[in-house]
């Protein structure tokens, strides 16, 4: 049946129930439904008065379908709705929030509930849904449905000179007729979709056919028996539903013969794809790329020259790339490599193809419900051909870059050996020797605001040539960063115009990181007073002092701050005073007197810096006392919103996929910078494990009262200790291994073997750094170097090989 949209007659005969629907209410909150009893309006002359003048032929149509209706309702569980002057229905796909008589918070509330349960319906592909809102004022419910609902379906004979229409921002359209206001989101036309489950059979529409006809008869005679034969059939029905869609799902799964398949399958299921994200925009897609080019925008370019003191036979040049070298920066593409050396050929002479400088933009909403362009971030999708390009030119650079030590010793981000992990394990390992030394410590986290996007090109050039590229390398390279175009295109298909971008380094390009590294390669040198980190964009500094002369640490920060200020400004960044933040670390009792005292913040341009009691950075949170509490509350909440989402369709999933499922968008919360939480507290490894347990009894199907230690041997999964003892040693033997990165190569040496006699030790102990205190007791420093002295010696003699990470795995899960 079509869906129908009339104007409701304000004489007609209602009733009022009060019901406790699980599906739209929260809480047990109760809600006034009114219910229309359309026998009273379906006579023709009384529906006809409603409608507009639209001709016989329409209001005969109505007429007829009103009448339909009418004669249904009391053979079908049809759910209709009658607010303050529209009468909505799309059976069996309607949810109404009710009339509540001024009550708007509860109005509110159930609007949210039941944006929520539209949400619902949406993922598992069933018909979503029209909410029926009789306040014009919660316009914030609504936009949040339409977020998440499917657009309103709307017969054109019905809908055609009945309403006007009038636009409003985004995908959010308001149906007006006489005082009454509804909004809805984006109307459409469409026929009625008659598509079922595929594990609906002839035996559960019997079922279902046997279910509401009890139904029925207990609404009718309210007798105990009739309610229990319900109740029967009603369970009998749900099990025999849930069978046939897990029998139907295992068996996909088990055609799966690879992981893509499988990812699509649970696709399929609504497994991880974000809600709302295919929900109308907003703003238009002109008005956004607009809004990303005017980022991209840098103040005029300095027309600064500057001569390379590197000898033009040490300086860099492009070299020609052989076949071979093609094949390989390939890697399982399919373009022809014939065609890719014609086009390198052309690019020795230093121009850069026009036809991949085009970059494709998705904009991906920062928020559940954006309101702006402001809320969106973009992404953009290049040229796959010139991404193997850039790969090529990327390998020969960094050989240049690595051969002469270019990159400042501790900049971590994008460079082989490097991670977040190793950048944050030096700025805590720093923070554990000064407490050692009974010293506090004072670190901000400067944010560049859009750094990637407002390179000046011209001041990059001239810092490359100082760095020693050749006129031909930087010709290319110019070449390769102007004269780029992008576009947006949304979720349903629509473009917008196609606009030039002046400044910034291509975003998901193989270049675009390496090109901002050398860029702010020079932002070190300015800084007299503190140590610093970067990665990437993320810049920390801090400074470490006594007690007593907290006051001067605060001064050389600032002073280091307004340096890096003042050499963002030369280079044509920015820095946000208002998101760069500041903390204390140390120990316990400093850090609480330093928050109960008076010490001044630093001060950045001279704006004060705010001065925070946690902290995050490279997505790890810190806290001054370094007991990753907050850390912790943030993991605990990830891992149980993964299962939370994992646990609606566990059934379907067979135990290998619900494995797959866990390894990869549980643990990886769990194992981020693992290494960092080696002295972690039992009170917070405690919550770590009760996610990790949960984990696991999602896979295993074992209930709360079970035993679940056992089952951690079954399935080889490491227990949280352990985890984070395989993720210090797989880095120490990567440090050991390949000498990266310099920061932590210097920190490690094997202790010499005793000669001439007989001894313990052998060549492949590392030399333990004395301890005085719990904290530097637990720096990776120590820490690791104590759990590497602790293992067996044919583990240790093979961490030169790659076999080293398996052994160590089997020896952790053996002990």
């Amino acid at each position: 049946m079509s869906p129908i949209l009339t104007r409701f007659c304000p004489h007609a005969r209602t009733r009022t129930y009060t019901r406790k629907k699980s599906s739209q209410l929260a809480r047990g909150a109760a809600t006034r439904v009114t219910w229309n009893r359309l026998r009273a309006v379906s006579r023709a002359s009384e529906v006809a008065a409603e409608l507009p003048s639209a001709g016989a032929e329409l209001r005969s149509t109505a007429v007829k379908r009103i009448a339909i209706l009418s004669r249904s309702i009391s053979r079908s569980n049809l759910n209709l709705t009658a607010g303050a002057g529209w009468l909505i229905c799309q059976r069996p796909h309607l949810l109404s929030c009710g009339n509540y008589g001024g009550s708007r918070r509860r109005h509110l509330a159930a609007c949210k509930v039941l944006a929520r349960e539209a949400k619902w319906r949406r993922r598992y592909k069933r018909r979503a849904t029209l909410m029926h809102c009789s306040h014009s004022c919660h316009a914030a419910a609504l936009r949040s449905f339409a977020a998440h609902a499917a657009p309103l379906h709307l017969h054109d004979d019905i809908f055609a000179g009945d309403v006007r229409r009038r636009p409003v921002r985004g995908s959010l359209h308001t149906l007006s007729r006489g005082k009454s206001t509804l909004d809805l989101g984006q109307l459409r036309c469409c026929s009625k979709d008659t598509t079922t489950v595929p594990w609906y059979s002839p035996e559960l529409r019997q079922l279902r056919v046997a279910r509401d006809k009890a139904w029925r008869t207990f609404r009718r005679t309210r007798t105990d028996s009739d309610r229990a034969r319900y109740k029967t059939l009603r369970n009998r029905f749900r099990t025999a539903a849930r069978d046939a869609a897990c029998r139907h799902y295992r068996e996909r799964f088990r055609d799966c013969t690879d992981s893509a398949s499988k990812w699509r399958m649970l696709g399929r299921l609504g497994l991880g794809s974000r809600a709302g994200r295919s929900a109308g925009l907003p703003v238009g897609v002109d008005e956004l790329n607009q809004h990303f080019v005017r980022t991209f925008q840098s103040r005029a370019a300095k027309p600064e020259t500057s001569a390379s003191s590197v000898h033009p036979d040490e300086r860099f040049y492009f070299r020609h790339v052989q076949l071979a070298e093609v094949v390989e920066a390939v890697r399982g593409l399919e373009p022809r490599p014939g065609a890719l050396m014609t086009c390198l050929r052309a690019s020795c002479t230093g121009v850069f193809r026009s036809a991949w400088k085009t970059a494709i933009v998705r904009p991906v909403p920062k928020k559940s419900a954006p309101r702006d362009a402001g809320d969106f971030r973009p992404i953009s999708l290049l040229c796959a051909m010139s991404k193997i390009l850039e790969r090529l030119a990327h390998a020969q650079l960094t050989d240049y870059i690595e051969s002469r030590n270019l990159l400042d010793k501790y900049q971590s981000g994008f460079r082989v050996g490097h991670s977040t992990q190793t950048a944050l394990l030096r700025i805590i390992d720093d923070v554990r020797e000064a407490v050692e030394s009974q010293e506090v410590t004072l670190m901000a986290a400067v944010d560049l605001s859009r750094a990637f996007d407002v390179v000046n090109h011209s001041i990059l050039l001239n810092k490359l040539k100082r760095l020693g590229w050749s006129d031909l390398a930087c010709c290319w390279i110019q070449s390769y960063l102007t004269g780029r175009t992008q576009l947006v295109i949304g979720p349903r298909g629509e473009r917008s115009a196609t606009l030039a971008r002046m400044a910034g380094v291509p975003q998901g390009s193989v270049l675009g990181p390496l090109l901002y590294a050398l860029f702010a390669n020079d932002a070190p040198r300015v800084l007299e007073n503190c140590r610093h980190h970067i990665y990437a964009d993320d810049t920390t500094i801090y400074v470490h002092g006594p007690f007593t002369d907290v006051r001067r640490l605060t001064v050389l920060l600032s002073e280091d701050l307004g340096r890096l200020a003042a050499w963002a400004s030369d280079s044509d960044l920015v820095i946000n005073p208002n998101k760069t933040k500041a903390m204390w670390l140390g120990t316990r009792r400093y850090v609480s007197q330093l928050r109960a005292g008076d010490v001044p913040p630093p001060v950045i341009e001279g704006s004060p810096v705010l001065v925070v009691d946690r902290l995050k950075l490279l997505g790890v949170t810190l806290d001054g006392e370094l007991t990753w509490r907050g850390h912790v509350s943030a993991v605990t909440a990830r891992v149980f919103a993964a299962l939370s989402s994992l646990r609606r369709c566990g059934d379907y999933l067979a135990a290998d996929v619900r494995a797959m499922l866990v390894s990869t968008l549980v643990f990886p919360h769990v194992d981020y910078c693992a290494a960092l939480f080696l002295g972690i507290s039992a009170e917070q490894a405690l919550r770590i494990k009760r996610c990790m347990n949960a984990a696991v009894r999602f896979i295993t199907g074992l209930k709360k009262w079970q035993h679940i230690t056992p089952q951690y041997a079954k399935l080889n999964i490491l227990p949280y200790e352990k985890r984070v003892q395989c993720a210090c040693l797989g880095l120490l033997a990567s440090v050991l291994r390949n000498g990266r990165p310099d920061y932590w190569s210097t920190e490690f040496e094997f202790r010499e073997a005793p000669a001439g006699r007989s001894s313990r030790r052998d060549e492949l102990e590392l030399v333990i750094v004395r301890a005085n205190t719990d904290c530097a007791l637990y720096s990776f420093t120590v820490g690791a170097a104590r759990l590497w002295n602790g293992l067996p010696y044919n583990i240790r003699k093979s961490f030169g090989s790659l076999s080293f990470k398996g052994l160590l795995r089997q020896h952790l899960l053996e002990i």
